[in-house]
């Protein structure tokens, strides 16, 4: 994990279940890291290692930059503000 995801996650995640969706999380990561190193293993050993490594960083500028853009729209603006780490901290 990062600094800017644990912040999140700290902020947004009641305390009686962080350590249940760290878990979770924890799974869902592993599972992706294991189809994702079999996937590209498997191109590379038909295509070429360059055109993997090339089409892998494509795709993640591409997932990056979209992800960027889903998140920083205005709908999303309460998830970064100070007023809803504080409502969430007063509900518990």
């Amino acid at each position: 994990m990062n600094t800017g995801f644990d912040t999140f996650y700290q902020n947004n995640v009641p305390a009686n279940v962080m350590g249940r969706v760290g878990s979770i999380y924890g799974f869902i990561e592993a599972f992706f890291i294991i189809i994702g190193t079999i996937i590209f293993g498997l191109l590379a050993e038909f295509l070429s290692i360059r055109f993997v490594v090339v089409a892998g960083s494509l795709i993640m500028c591409f997932v990056t930059i979209l992800l960027f853009i889903v998140n920083t729209r205005p709908s999303k603006a309460a998830y970064y503000s100070e007023e809803h780490t504080f409502q969430i901290s007063n509900t518990k």
